[in-house]
C-alpha cells in the first residue's frame, strides 16, 4: 500500500483522473449497458451520482498528498466568499446570456422564454427555478472541486495556464462520453455531436481555469458559475436561439481569454530574449 500511496504522489495529475474516471464511469457505464434511458423532467433513474467522481477524486488525492491539511484547504476554497463584487457578477453572467437571448426571441416574433422550464433538468425533479439553481449549484460542487479545484492548481505547477486549461478540457470532455448513451438529448443528437460538445467544454475550461484563478482560488465562484450556466443551458427552457446565445457567450470570452494569454506570452518571450548586437 505504501508504494500506490507513493506512486499516487509521484503521479497526482494521472491519479486524480484515474480515480474520478473509475468512479463516475462505474456508475454509468453499467447503466448504459443495461440500456437505461435518462429523460428531461424525470428524476430516476439519474446519472447525478456519476457528476460527484470529479469531488471524490479530490478529497482522495488532497489526503494522499498533503493529509489533513490538504483536505482543510480544499474545504476553505469552497467556501472562499471574500472576493470582490465584481466576481459574483461574473458567476452569474450566464444570466446576462439567457435574457439577451430571451430578447432576441422576442424581437424575432418567437415570444418570450418560458421560465417555467428552468425548473426541468434531466435526472432531477421538477422544481421552482432557485430551487433547481441550487440543486444545479450542488451539481456544479460534484465537478469544480474536482476540475478547478485540484486538477488546475496540480497542473499549473508544471504547465502554462493555457495548456493546463486545454488537457482538463479535453479530459473533462471525454469523462461525458459514457453519459452519451445515457441522456436522452445527447442521443437523439447522436455521436457526431460529440466534437461539437468538445469545443464548447474546452471553451468552458479556459474560462472557468480563469476565474478560478482571478478570484484567487475560490471554487465557490466556480461552482456558482457551473450551475448558473448548466440552469440557463441544459434545462427545458435552453432550446433553439436560448442555447445557441448562451453557448456563443461562453465561446467568445474564452477566445478573448486565450488572446489576452498569449499576447502576454509573446510579451514575455520578447522580454526574455537577449539583443545581439551587430559587429
Amino acid at each position: 500500500m505504501t508504494k500506490v500511496f507513493g506512486a499516487m504522489r509521484r503521479h497526482t495529475v494521472i491519479s486524480y483522473f484515474v480515480i474520478a474516471y473509475a468512479f463516475s464511469w462505474a456508475i454509468w457505464i453499467p447503466m448504459a449497458l443495461a440500456g437505461t434511458r435518462i429523460h428531461q423532467g424525470s428524476a430516476w433513474p439519474s446519472h447525478i451520482p456519476g457528476m460527484f467522481g470529479p469531488l471524490v477524486a479530490a478529497f482522495v488525492m488532497s489526503a494522499v498528498v498533503g493529509r489533513g491539511a490538504a483536505v482543510k484547504d480544499l474545504l476553505s476554497r469552497m467556501a472562499r466568499w471574500r472576493v470582490a463584487p465584481l466576481w459574483y457578477l461574473v458567476a452569474l453572467s450566464p444570466l446576462f446570456f439567457f435574457a439577451l437571448a430571451a430578447v432576441a426571441m422576442a424581437a424575432t416574433g418567437s415570444g418570450w422564454p418560458d421560465l417555467g422550464e428552468l425548473g426541468m433538468f434531466t435526472s432531477l425533479p421538477v422544481v421552482a427555478a432557485p430551487v433547481m439553481w441550487l440543486l444545479l449549484l450542488v451539481a456544479g460542487f460534484a465537478e469544480e472541486t474536482g476540475w478547478r479545484g485540484f486538477a488546475v492548481p496540480e497542473m499549473l505547477k508544471t504547465r502554462s495556464f493555457l495548456s493546463t486549461a486545454l488537457v482538463i478540457g479535453l479530459l473533462w470532455a471525454m469523462w461525458h462520453i459514457p453519459s452519451l448513451f445515457l441522456i436522452d438529448s445527447y442521443r437523439q443528437m447522436g455521436i457526431a455531436m460529440f466534437p461539437m460538445l468538445t469545443i464548447s467544454i474546452v471553451g468552458g475550461s479556459i474560462f472557468l481555469a480563469w476565474l478560478y484563478r482571478a478570484t484567487g482560488g475560490s471554487i465557490l465562484m466556480v461552482a456558482m458559475w457551473h450551475g448558473t450556466y448548466n440552469l440557463v443551458s441544459g434545462t427545458a427552457a435552453a432550446h433553439g436561439l436560448v442555447a445557441a446565445v448562451v453557448t456563443t457567450g461562453v465561446m467568445v470570452w474564452a477566445v478573448l481569454i486565450v488572446v489576452v494569454e498569449v499576447r502576454k506570452w509573446l510579451r514575455t518571450r520578447h522580454a526574455s530574449t537577449p539583443l545581439v548586437r551587430a559587429t
